[in-house]
């Protein structure tokens, strides 16, 4: 049976990041390879590229830490030096201050609960659960209740 473009049989595979000692995943976004790093500044250049915009990766630095409250891996650009940059709805070119930061992304941490907790007000309803042996991880499937 098909309702609204959805398969009875259609399942959802979302995979959760579980919460971990502050060292571990401030290490991980902070890898010494630079990875994340590269990762995180590039998303300047994607900007650019969608909005026209003129951010120079050069003017910024990586930051990442874990927000214990939210719980979360918060992501930044933090300005290196004072710059200006070109956005296409503004009248006037945009001044950031050396230390001023765009807030880039977050990536949240779960407990296995929250997961649950997540679906009460949605159509989902948990199927099967995977969880990792270090129990960092996990995927879940989920039916949508139709």
């Amino acid at each position: 049976m098909v309702k609204k473009g959805i398969l009875e049989s259609d399942i959802l595979l979302i995979g959760f990041d579980f919460v971990k000692p502050e060292k571990v995943l401030e290490t991980a976004y902070n890898d010494s390879l630079g990875g994340t790093e590269r990762f995180n500044k590039n998303i300047l250049n994607v900007v650019n590229r969608i909005i026209k915009s003129d951010f120079n990766q050069k003017d910024f630095d990586h930051l990442s830490f874990y927000n214990m409250e939210k719980p979360r891996i918060e992501m930044h650009v933090p300005a290196n030096k004072d710059c200006r940059s070109t956005l296409p709805f503004f009248d006037d070119s945009v001044f950031l201050k050396m230390g001023d930061f765009i807030h880039t992304e977050n990536s949240h941490k779960y407990i296995l609960k929250s997961i649950g907790d997540s679906c009460d007000d949605t159509r989902l309803s948990g199927r099967n659960g995977f969880v990792d042996s270090n129990n960092w991880f996990a995927l879940v499937e989920f039916d949508l209740k139709l």
